[in-house]
């Protein structure tokens, strides 16, 4: 789906007390902008539901209500969780506009002041013991998730950001989170989230409903990968997207400890469990993951 199209003096035209104070950001199907309403900094997403028209077909209106149950779907989740680790809805209900054409909806997210994964990552690896935190602070997220039956489906550094006060990590983009009780939204056929962040299970579509926060800690095994490495463990420039879904499936990673003999093993054990391939030979609950590290953490700091 396109991106809508609209400047800073547009927003400031739909959204009502809303002084837009930054360059626009891309997330996903979703153009950001920060913007202070009523004296409070926070994000507003505006989502294209699609040219306004008399004439809709059937398919273009089922998408249409596809995108706004999505939408949805996303601010309900926002609302249940609570934990310092999940963005939180802001304070601008989700409402519809028409604006020169384009049929939108619009609602706040709070601001996160800080950077991306993505952006750290382009600049540098991580530390050890920053990459123990990501892992420790994102479980956390995905365990909140978990805990109203939910999973993310799109773990990737582009959605996860640190925070600049205490450098906390917080997940961003429910927008693709599946609520295991609604059997309405993923297609047959269709793979949400992020392809060179599939977990196997994402890839059996005949089981894709069976799966769990798992999947989103085998995700999490390829960020935390990468954040080490500043190597994927599966995905090389130019293989075809039938070759890397084959080695998420089949290919056994090559060890972080391997890539980097700096790297502790212990901590390298993690990365690989992570990355099985059966679900069950990951971690069973998300608080033995954040047991397990904070363990390694205490004795590295002996060490």
């Amino acid at each position: 789906m396109a991106l809508p199209q609209l400047t800073a003096t547009d927003v400031e035209t739909i959204v009502p007390n809303c002084k837009v104070v930054s360059s626009s950001l891309g997330g996903g199907q979703k153009i950001v902008f920060p913007c202070c309403i009523d004296g409070k900094q926070c994000a507003v997403k505006f989502i294209l539901l699609g040219e306004l028209t008399d004439d809709l077909d059937g398919n273009a209106q089922s998408k249409i209500d596809t995108v706004r149950a999505r939408v949805e779907r996303e601010i309900a989740i926002m609302r249940k969780v609570d934990s310092p680790n999940i963005v939180k809805m802001g304070n601008l209900e989700l409402t519809s506009a028409s604006f020169q054409g384009q049929s939108l909806l619009y609602y706040s997210e709070e601001w996160i002041e800080g950077e991306s994964l993505w952006t750290i990552l382009q600049a540098t690896k991580l530390s050890v013991a920053e990459t123990l935190k990501l892992c420790v602070d994102i479980t956390q997220g995905i365990s909140e998730l978990w805990s109203l039956n939910k999973i993310h489906r799109d773990i990737k550094p582009q959605n996860i950001m640190r925070q600049q006060s205490d450098g906390t990590y917080i997940l961003l983009d429910l927008g693709l989170a599946l609520d295991l009780e609604d059997k309405s939204l993923t297609q047959y056929g269709y793979v949400p989230g992020t392809k060179t962040y599939f977990s196997p299970e994402q890839l059996d579509i005949l089981h894709k409903r069976d799966i769990d926060f798992r999947s989103d800690l085998f995700s999490l095994g390829i960020v935390l990968y990468i954040s080490l490495t500043g190597k994927h463990p599966f995905y090389e420039y130019g293989i075809s997207d039938q070759e890397l879904f084959k080695r998420i499936m089949s290919l056994q990673v090559i060890p972080p400890a391997t890539v980097d003999s700096t790297i502790p093993r212990p901590v390298s054990d993690i990365i690989c469990r992570l990355l099985s391939k059966q679900p069950n030979s990951r971690y069973r609950k998300c608080s033995l993951l954040i047991d397990e590290v904070n363990r390694i953490r205490d004795l590295l700091e002996v060490q």
